[in-house]
């Protein structure tokens, strides 16, 4: 069962967290080395992946396998994600899944982000 995760940002900041991925038979820290791991944010669990209003991976920028023997990784949501979110709150629904080198495709988070409006718009 992936894990359920409630977080929260203000637009135009940056949001970094760290993911540590274990076996779930085991609880070993889970080897990735040739893994792709993204992380989707939409505002419907309905939306289509085209219409994400957050789409970051380890191909093309945001993610990034940090100690992959050891199942280590870190989402970096950049400021620039979320500058063009509106004046108010937006709650998101995102997940975050990984690809093993076998194909095999996981989701070990899900949840919801909630970014809040910042006052200050320079970044």
């Amino acid at each position: 069962m992936p894990l359920y995760v409630e977080r929260e940002m203000f637009r135009g900041d940056t949001l970094t967290f760290e993911l540590a991925l274990t076996n779930p038979k085991t609880g070993a820290p889970l080897d990735i080395t040739g893994a792709k791991i993204w992380f989707t944010a939409k505002n419907n669990y309905v939306d289509p992946d085209n219409q994400a209003v957050i789409a970051l991976d380890t191909v093309s920028g945001g993610v990034a396998i940090t100690d992959a023997v050891r199942g280590l990784a870190r989402v970096d949501v950049p400021p620039l994600a979320t500058r063009s979110f509106p004046d108010g709150p937006v709650k998101t629904v995102y997940d975050v899944q990984i690809k093993d080198a076998a194909g095999i495709v996981t989701t070990v988070e899900s949840g919801t982000l909630k970014v809040w409006p910042d006052v200050s718009r320079a970044i």
